[in-house]
């Protein structure tokens, strides 16, 4: 019997579409937490997707991270939505840790909440600045 994964539909290049989602540049504020942490600590997040996202890392920790909570802010709230990521990629570039993080286990009502932050924040970052 064929695997969940084999089953998946294809993206780009014969890529699973998970592989082959295109992330948006950003750049904005977030908050991240080791998973079994509590204390949360500041982020730059530097793309985003539906299925991850890309993060500098600001207060960064000294031990290696495997799974994260993100959070991100919703526009005029003071909470956002949280995240459950896997850790898939991390570098060090200028004393700073970036990591790429593949959401998991998300919800619909996640899954919605994480739409409508694209859709209406990318809306905005793509606007020209006023002078």
């Amino acid at each position: 019997m064929a695997s969940s994964r084999d089953d998946a539909p294809l993206g780009v290049a014969g890529l699973p579409a998970r592989a082959s989602t295109v992330r948006s540049p950003v750049q904005w504020e977030a908050r991240y937490r080791d998973r079994y942490d509590v204390v949360w600590r500041r982020c730059r997040l530097l793309d985003i997707s539906m299925h991850g996202a890309g993060l500098l890392l600001v207060d960064d920790v000294v031990t290696p991270l495997r799974s994260v909570v993100l959070e991100l802010r919703t526009l005029g709230r003071v909470y956002g939505i949280a995240l459950n990521g896997e850790v898939r990629h991390s570098s060090v570039a200028d004393g700073k840790r970036r990591i790429g993080v593949e959401f998991v286990d998300i919800g619909d009502a996640e899954a919605r909440a994480l739409r409508e932050i694209l859709v209406r924040r990318c809306k905005l970052d793509a606007r020209p600045e006023h002078p």
